[in-house]
């Protein structure tokens, strides 16, 4: 327990994140909505992405996460993908609400993953989020994340998650 409150102190907020895989809608091609995913995220306030000032950003965040995904695939197989990324996140905010974009860096345990094959392991991360601040330490967003390798190797279908995010701040 020790362990987790020291580790707790180097984040300012952590977070559980629960969603599914999504169909070719957005910009992923092939199809991982029978997907599901679980993760943690932890959230480190940062100043140095606030350079690009004409974005007139409020807050700015090192995005940390890891997920676990598995698909059924049928009655006996399925898929089981791991993910780890950081990312820069940059938040805007309105009197509860805030939306947020971020870009980083992702690892993919795997290249395949339900119909959609990678070209690669190593990925960019984008991710887009409306979220509420329900109280002084708790916020919830749904979040869109794309996991693709920006066109680097072929091919570069990407995979889609649409998440769930509760956040606690400390």
């Amino acid at each position: 327990m020790t362990l987790i409150a020291n580790s707790a102190k180097a984040f300012d907020s952590l977070a559980l994140t629960v969603g599914n895989g999504m169909n070719d809608t957005l910009i992923q091609s092939g199809d991982i909505s029978t997907a599901h995913i679980i993760g943690v995220d932890g959230f480190i306030e940062s100043e140095f992405p606030k350079a690009i000032r004409f974005l007139k950003v409020d807050q700015t965040f090192i995005n940390i996460h890891a997920a676990s995904a598995q698909s059924r695939k049928d009655t006996e197989a399925y898929d089981q993908l791991e993910l780890a990324a950081i990312s820069a996140l940059w938040r805007w905010r309105g009197e509860t609400a805030f939306a947020d974009a971020g870009i980083g860096l992702a690892y993919l345990s795997e290249q395949r993953f339900e119909e959609v094959k990678m070209g690669s392991k190593a990925n960019f991360v984008l991710d887009f989020a409306l979220g509420v601040q329900w109280s002084a330490n708790l916020d919830i967003s749904l979040r869109y994340r794309h996991y693709s390798n920006g066109y680097t190797e072929s091919p570069n279908p990407g995979l889609d998650f649409l998440v769930l995010q509760t956040a606690f701040h400390f």
